[in-house]
């Protein structure tokens, strides 16, 4: 997990280049709360990318589906409780990026 020390806020890089992080790595752990999810591509060609959060029983599911499904550049903030997060993408954005990135948990 990257943090950003000066802004005490924890960064997680869920999309890079149109790589979708793997699951359960530590890129990919929320330590809950509230934060932002933030996505951009050079061109969203018809796909979409959405914030999900897996439950105990592993199953994803997602968070906001009406505010946090992006077909175009945006932020919108969210409150999850600690677990995985997840970015799931649709169609073939190009160049996507996304991330989640909220004020850090101690």
């Amino acid at each position: 997990m990257a943090n950003d020390a000066t802004t005490s806020r924890l960064l997680l890089p869920l999309v890079a280049s149109g790589t979708v992080a793997t699951a359960n790595s530590v890129q990919t752990l929320w330590q809950g709360g509230r934060g932002y999810f933030a996505a951009e591509s050079s061109s969203w060609g018809g796909g979409s990318v959405k914030l999900q959060w897996r439950t105990p029983n592993g199953t994803y599911i997602d968070i906001d589906a009406t505010n946090l499904n992006f077909t175009a550049n945006g932020v919108y903030g969210f409150e999850a409780p600690p677990g995985e997060l997840k970015a799931a993408v649709t169609g073939s954005p190009t160049a996507l990026y996304a991330w989640a990135f909220g004020t850090r948990i101690s």
